[in-house]
């Protein structure tokens, strides 16, 4: 799968290659909302917060709590500036392009923290942005519109 990230505004990058390898397959997972494959970067008890929401706990209810947020979309792709830490726990800054389902293109700077299991899953993330243009009047996804 061709990776779908933006990398070439990123200034600083403090994960080794192979984490950032991937960080980048998780992002991508996100940018193509493919839940499936971003489950699977999970712990089965992991967490995730997303601005004053949550925590929602639990790789089932974390997919639960972002399959009806994705379908509020048409589009997503990261533009990666900055990430700071190590490959177990780090913070991302971003650029998210969001293209809603008419067409409009949204832009958001985000801000997300990362924490990595042993065997690599994510354990913890904590996700800030302001995504009051993204949800609020978004027209519905065109298989639920009546």
């Amino acid at each position: 799968m061709e990776c779908r990230v933006i990398i070439k505004n990123l200034r600083i990058n403090q994960l080794t290659p192979d984490a950032f390898a991937w960080y980048l397959r998780v992002l991508d997972a996100v940018d193509a909302r493919d839940i499936l494959t971003y489950a699977s970067c999970l712990s089965e008890n992991t967490s995730a917060q997303v601005n004053n929401i949550g925590p929602v706990t639990g790789r089932q209810n974390v997919v639960d709590a972002l399959t009806p947020v994705w379908l509020g979309f048409g589009g997503l792709e990261h533009d990666l500036r900055v990430i700071l830490g190590n490959d177990t726990s780090f913070a991302v800054e971003a650029v998210n392009r969001y293209t809603l389902w008419d067409g409009t293109q949204v832009f958001v700077n985000a801000t997300a923290f990362y924490d990595r299991d042993a065997g690599g899953l994510v354990k913890a993330v904590r996700m800030y942005g302001d995504m009051s243009k993204v949800t609020a009047g978004a027209p519905p996804h065109p298989a639920t519109a009546s």
